[in-house]
């Protein structure tokens, strides 16, 4: 209850500031809806640090990675059972990376938690298909970071995975029913989603924390 009669308080200010600002920068459109619409607002998506997130070799077994919480909005328990019951009998050498807090034991599956910036960045870059089937993101930026890492992003629709994705120009977004063998695809023939994955790198390199700040910089 305090943290929603927190954060409540916190968007009224927010609300405040920016209807006496001259111009307010949003990092997404999903956010901007929030707000009352002003010609001169504008959206400015979040950076991802290439230094950090880019491609690297991938593992040798075909590999999902997902970031976020078993039982939260993201979905991590309902893609496990997916991997055990429907991507793993089609793909046995398959393997399910989880940076989560623990949860059930399962053949193929790893658990990774308190992990650092540059620990991550290697599941990523290593990883062969990245899901977060979240109901909901107001951006996505774990979306972001896999695409800036030469990985295959398969989610469900959300706002923020509708938007960063380009409504599935870089990155498959697919129905619930469609998500298990979407990746189990992925898995089997990752050479069919080549030019997707080059086209991701390529917009991630326009969310570049140089290139955004020139977009802040363009709004001064």
């Amino acid at each position: 209850m305090v943290r929603k009669v927190n954060l409540s308080f916190l968007y009224l200010l927010e609300l405040l500031s920016s209807l006496r600002s001259d111009a307010t920068l949003f990092n997404s459109a999903d956010t901007r809806k929030l707000y009352p619409a002003r010609s001169s607002d504008k959206i400015v998506h979040l950076p991802v640090d290439r230094r950090i997130f880019h491609p690297g070799p991938k593992e040798a077994n075909p590999t999902i990675l997902f970031v976020g919480g078993l039982d939260s909005r993201k979905r991590g328990r309902w893609l496990l059972e997916l991997f055990t019951t429907h991507i793993k009998p089609l793909v046995p050498d398959a393997r399910l990376w989880m940076v989560s807090e623990q949860g059930p034991e399962a053949e193929g599956v790893t658990y990774y938690k308190n992990l650092g910036i540059e620990e991550l960045a290697d599941l990523y870059r290593r990883a062969h298909v990245f899901s977060m089937p979240s109901t909901y993101e107001g951006f996505g930026i774990p979306y972001l970071e896999a695409m800036a890492s030469g990985t295959l992003v398969v989610t469900t629709p959300n706002p923020g995975a509708n938007e960063i994705l380009q409504q599935g120009r870089f990155g498959r977004i697919v129905q619930d029913s469609q998500l298990a063998g979407c990746l189990t695809d992925a898995l089997l023939d990752p050479q069919a989603y080549g030019e997707m994955v080059e086209a991701a790198l390529e917009w991630a390199d326009d969310h570049s924390w140089p290139a955004i700040i020139r977009q802040y910089l363009a709004y001064v």
